[in-house]
Parts: structure tokens; C-alpha cells; sequence
């Protein structure tokens, strides 16, 4: 098929991809295609009692993908006189709340969603909800953190069939 505009190639791609992970929409798709080798340098440690802690760092590029997304989140009831409750300038929610509390919500963010998307690429089967530390933030900085989760136990039976003959037998 040819397209005359890139973008209509990009969105015909985007429509076409098979579904990688969970029912995300098509855009989610791409993201994920195009950081499989980022999510892949995550290790993966074993733990006791069928746990695996996932340790990792976002680049602050996709933190600031978040930004606007968090200014807005964090403006929506902020009340400040001289504004409407959700109207608030940018501006002037980054000078009353300060950049940290940005970059929190920012952080926050980015692991909501970059969590699901390591989970299935690293071929983890959790079940439950995982345990998550920021191990270090910074503005223009990469974000570490560590997730814990519990996984489904691996179960190794014994050799039933030996077992089964034996008890036939008699």
C-alpha cells in the first residue's frame, strides 16, 4: 500500500500492529515496539516465597513526557486566588507547588505506566500488586526504582507416574 503522507503510513502502521500488551490502544503499541530493548535491560531477581523484584531506571526524557499530563493533574483543584478552580497557569502551578512535587507526580507517572509494559516483555506472571520504591529522583535525573511482586509458584511434582504404577501393581 502506498501512502503519500508519512503520517498516514505511521497511523496505518500504528492500526495494523498485532496486540503486544494487555488491550492497550494502537499508540501504546508503538511505545512499547520501540523501548523493548530499554524494559530488557530491567534484572529480574528471584526472591523467597515466590516473589521477583524488578529493579530499573527511566530515562528523565520519558519522565518529561508526563510533565504536562502531572502540571494539569495537580492544577485541577488547586484554589489560588485571582484564578477559577482548573484554570490555572502552568506557570503558576509550578511556582506554588515547586518542581518536586512536579517530578513526583511525573515519576508517578511514568511508572504506572512503564510497570505493565516490563512485566510482559520480561515474561513476568504477577499476580497481585506490586510493592514499588523510588530509589532515587531528581530533577533532570533518571528515576530508580525497585517493584516487588509476587509471582505464580513454580510447582515441581513428584515422579507420578512411577508412583502410580506401583500402587496399580498391588
Amino acid at each position: 500500500v502506498y501512502f503519500a503522507q508519512p503520517m498516514l503510513l505511521l497511523r496505518h502502521t500504528l492500526a495494523n500492529l498485532p496486540p503486544v500488551c494487555f488491550n492497550a490502544p494502537a499508540s501504546t503499541h508503538f511505545f512499547f515496539l520501540y523501548f523493548m530493548d530499554f524494559i530488557k535491560q530491567f534484572p529480574v531477581e528471584t526472591q523467597p516465597n515466590s516473589q521477583v523484584k524488578l529493579t530499573g531506571e527511566i530515562p528523565f526524557s520519558e519522565l518529561e513526557t508526563e510533565r504536562g499530563k502531572a502540571i494539569a493533574h495537580l492544577g485541577k483543584n488547586l484554589k489560588i486566588d485571582g484564578f477559577r478552580e482548573g484554570h490555572i497557569p502552568d506557570k503558576v502551578i509550578i511556582e506554588r507547588l515547586g518542581e518536586m512535587a512536579i517530578v513526583n507526580e511525573m515519576a508517578e507517572r511514568a511508572i504506572n505506566r512503564m510497570y505493565p509494559l516490563a512485566i510482559k516483555e520480561l515474561g513476568i506472571d504477577a499476580i497481585g500488586y506490586p510493592s514499588i520504591t523510588i530509589t532515587k529522583i531528581a530533577p533532570a535525573n533518571p528515576l530508580g526504582f525497585t517493584a516487588t511482586v509476587a509471582v505464580v509458584p513454580t510447582i515441581t511434582l513428584p515422579d507420578y507416574k512411577a508412583r502410580a504404577k506401583a500402587i496399580n501393581t498391588d
